[in-house]
């Protein structure tokens, strides 16, 4: 056995055989008022974004449906377009409201971010379908200035700004709307 209030190596029991820190053992006086065997299991994660990732990536793919059926020429009906349109914005909200996150703004401008993203790859994977044989093309004192595949060029990286920032502009109204409606509730909880 050890002297009082020397640890010994893991493997041996210490005074009064319980283990301290990175395997040493030695008397409980040494021990933090924490206890060592806490079950944290029941605690939930911290997240930097307020969700995980998955779950970003999930909520920001609810929005795809819509993209891909434009940029593929279907039409649906009206309370379809609608549901398309405004259902998964919706759904961001009410998830980031649900799950009480302290700032909403940033996971609903990363999940905007991510739907900016995919709406500037299906906007450039539908390039060719989207304009057919009828390309656009520069006008004004530009017109004929540039090769088709330069004016193209820009045309698609004009098109990917523009995808992200509409994505950005919906995260960040969503983001506005959850945090309004996260004061709300909390006055009115706090009201009772």
């Amino acid at each position: 056995m050890s002297p009082k209030g020397v640890g010994t190596p893991a493997g041996r029991s210490g005074a009064n055989g319980l283990t301290l820190f990175a395997g040493w053992t030695g008397p409980a006086t040494l021990l933090p008022s924490v206890p060592m065997n806490t079950d944290r299991s029941h605690v939930p994660p911290r997240y930097r974004l307020g969700l995980p990732l998955w779950q970003i990536a999930g909520l920001a793919a609810l929005a795809m449906p819509r993209v891909f059926l434009h940029d593929a020429g279907v039409s649906v009906p009206g309370p379809v377009q609608g549901l398309l349109v405004f259902g998964p914005p919706l759904v961001w909200v009410i998830v980031t409201v649900v799950r009480r996150i302290p700032s909403p703004v940033v996971p609903l401008l990363t999940i905007g971010g991510l739907y900016g993203l995919g709406l500037a790859l299906v906007h450039n994977l539908y390039w060719a379908d989207a304009f057919r044989d009828q390309p656009p093309r520069l006008g004004g004192n530009l017109a004929g200035q540039l090769s088709p595949a330069t004016e193209e060029l820009l045309f698609r990286m004009a098109t990917t700004a523009s995808s992200l920032l509409t994505g950005l502009v919906v995260g960040l109204i969503c983001g506005l709307l959850a945090t309004l409606v996260r004061r709300l509730t909390g006055r009115r909880s706090d009201a009772r």
